[in-house]
């Protein structure tokens, strides 16, 4: 079997994921295997790298290609059997559609300076459909490029592990087959892209500033930049939905009882869906 490399991340706390660890499969049924870990929660993403020209993509545990949709191992001893079978690229009609950007660390993430150029991220690129046509990573530089790609409505996402990600639209046609130089920010919880709304042809959803406080909560938490009526929803680690409600302004949200750990808030905002990490004590 052509060799495959796992990765391995952590979530340190709420926002920061980070990546820990990574060993090659071995034996013809791909197996792999990480020793001596601590309790916690954790992502798991398989890489295809002995093959070339393969049309597989890097897939994380849950049989996903974005973080945001995978299955989360909430691990207190030894867990067994977790494959991971790797998802295939879309067939697609190539074209001379091409975007290149750059990727830089903002304030207040772990371990990174303001202004580092983040290298390693996947970029991932959804035909019209949703359906995965390309997937690449940054480079030293903290730069990508895809081209090759067809004139359609695409959608470009830079997917972080335990972090809001940001999606542009992209409208490439024969007037404007190159969307270039785009800028993303990887913050503390989100990555937000950088004077979108000043390219015509890009059309990027609106971030505005979203804060849960207290942060982490035990009985009741507030929102700021979050409309009234606002409709949520709380999952668990690994996915599930555990409570849901409509957000009342100074009213708060009052949680139920639920285990101690890392949860996700989603708001179904007039800009989209957000999702921001909610730590319960």
């Amino acid at each position: 079997m052509d060799s495959v490399k796992v990765f391995l991340y952590r979530e340190q706390v709420p926002g920061h994921t980070e990546r820990i660890d990574s060993v090659a499969s071995y034996g013809n049924n791909g197996d792999y295997e990480f020793d001596h870990l601590i309790a916690g929660t954790y992502y798991v993403q398989a890489r295809m790298v002995s093959a070339s020209n393969h049309n597989f993509l890097d897939t994380y545990y849950g049989n996903q290609v974005q973080w945001k949709e995978s299955t989360a191992l909430v691990i207190n001893g030894d867990m067994n059997n977790k494959d991971i079978s790797l998802q295939t690229k879309t067939s697609s009609s190539t074209g001379t559609g091409r975007v290149t950007g750059t990727l830089t660390y903002g304030s207040g993430v772990v371990n990174h300076l303001e202004g580092e150029l983040a290298s390693g991220v996947q970029v991932i690129i959804l035909d019209d459909q949703d359906r995965v046509i390309a997937q690449t990573y940054s480079n030293q530089q903290g730069q990508f490029e895809i081209d090759q790609l067809p004139l359609l409505t695409l959608s470009l996402i830079v997917d972080y592990p335990g972090k809001a990600m940001a999606t542009v639209s992209l409208e490439l046609n024969s007037a404007h087959s190159s969307m270039e130089n785009l800028q993303f920010i990887i913050g503390k919880e989100v990555i937000d892209v950088l004077d979108a709304l000043s390219k015509p042809e890009i059309q990027a959803q609106k971030r505005q500033e979203i804060r849960i406080f207290p942060n982490p909560v035990s009985d009741r938490f507030y929102l700021k930049g979050v409309e009234d009526e606002t409709l949520l929803n709380l999952r668990n680690s690994q996915g599930a939905k555990v409570f849901k409600a409509t957000y009342h302004g100074s009213f708060g949200v009052e949680i139920p009882q639920l285990p101690g750990g890392i949860y996700y808030l989603e708001m179904n905002t007039s800009n989209g869906i957000r999702t921001i990490p909610l730590m319960i004590k």
